[in-house]
């Protein structure tokens, strides 16, 4: 009798504690971050050195029509939505290199932008217009949807070209001016 009560003893003991005991409960914390760097890259891919020169007496009566060789092309690689901006680095004219006295204005160079791949960005001038100091070129519009994305979405073509230049009465001269192209957040 006594082997049974020492049995049934442990075995309500067992079941006791058992019902006090509590489950193991673990967690363990596990931290997880994602970092975004905002990537805005311009790449002029080829045209990074535009020259035009005035040979004959027709040149100078007709200008000099834009030609493959007088292209710029430029790509963008974006994160987020763009805009580009030329900027003349004289806001008024082409200085001569022989005689810095010497000017032309910048207005007898024209640019046409063109996109190279039909993406979500919008281009101007889409027509043969006057150099500026300061004009965007590539913009973005919310009606179009993000223009981010790789160079292959956003690959840009500047035609240049030159007004006849006859009348301007210009002494020969090497004239320069250095373009800028400014990758920028929209305003």
């Amino acid at each position: 009798m006594y082997m049974k009560k020492l049995t049934v003893f442990i075995l309500a003991l067992c079941i006791g504690v058992t019902s006090y005991g509590q489950a193991v409960d673990d967690e363990a914390i596990i931290p997880v971050s994602i970092t975004l760097n905002s990537i805005l890259r311009l790449n002029v891919t080829s045209g990074g050195n535009i020259e035009f020169v005035f040979n004959n007496i027709d040149q100078y009566k007709a200008g000099i029509a834009n030609a493959p060789r007088y292209d710029t092309e430029f790509n963008v690689s974006s994160s987020i939505n763009f805009d580009v901006d030329l900027v003349a680095e004289n806001a008024v004219s082409f200085l001569g290199t022989d005689d810095p006295a010497h000017t032309m204005a910048n207005t007898y160079v024209q640019i046409l932008i063109a996109e190279a791949v039909a993406g979500n960005s919008d281009v101007a001038p889409a027509v043969a217009t006057d150099l500026a100091a300061t004009q965007e070129i590539v913009s973005y519009n919310v009606a179009n949807g993000s223009n981010a994305g790789d160079g292959t979405d956003n690959s840009f073509i500047i035609n240049w070209s030159v007004k006849p230049i006859i009348a301007a009465n210009l002494a020969a001269d090497r004239y320069s001016n250095n373009m800028f192209l400014s990758l920028r957040v929209p305003n």
